[in-house]
């Protein structure tokens, strides 16, 4: 049925989700200083005014270089890489200052765009098998002509709701 229709056109909603590898950048990156610095921004909770517009998926997402269309709820947490695995502190290793390069986008085909609601968007700082600290996303997402709910057994009369949770999740 969609042979020769290119992977993004197929489906009504793509959630795309990952360690990006995208860096918050700065004009002389990787010094101590600058280290300091970033750490500082956290420390007072003035990530979002000093290191989002430094952010370079955020650049290039504006530019339309690397995912067009998609896109990203707000972010209000602290960066989540460059922590050291184990513990409630940032590293610096390789002179990288923290990052947010772990992130979740997602898109939508046309027409069906209103249907995606964003109910929460955060870092999970208590997961500390890594250097990255995982993000959490939460979805209302509505289904699109021709699908429809059937069951309209709950009070709301909207239909049964569906979870999809992913656990257990490794990398590699």
């Amino acid at each position: 049925k969609f042979k020769g229709v290119e992977f993004l056109h197929k489906f009504d909603h793509i959630f795309w989700f990952g360690d990006f590898n995208y860096r918050v950048d700065f004009q002389d990156h990787g010094t101590v200083m600058e280290y300091n610095a970033v750490l500082k921004i956290i420390k007072e909770q003035q990530h979002v005014e000093f290191l989002l517009p430094k952010d370079q998926l955020t650049q290039q997402m504006d530019m339309q270089r690397v995912f067009v269309g998609f896109k990203e709820a707000p972010i209000s947490f602290q960066p989540t890489y460059r922590w050291v695995k184990g513990e409630r502190e940032n590293s610096n290793k390789k002179n990288q200052n923290p990052s947010y390069c772990d992130r979740i986008l997602w898109k939508s085909a046309p027409g069906c765009e209103m249907k995606v609601t964003n109910t929460l968007y955060n870092g999970i700082f208590d997961l500390l098998d890594s250097d990255h600290r995982p993000v959490a996303a939460a979805f209302d997402v509505r289904t699109c002509p021709p699908y429809v709910m059937r069951s309209t057994s709950n009070k709301s009369g909207r239909g049964k709701m569906c979870l999809v949770a992913l656990s257990d999740v490794t990398y590699m």
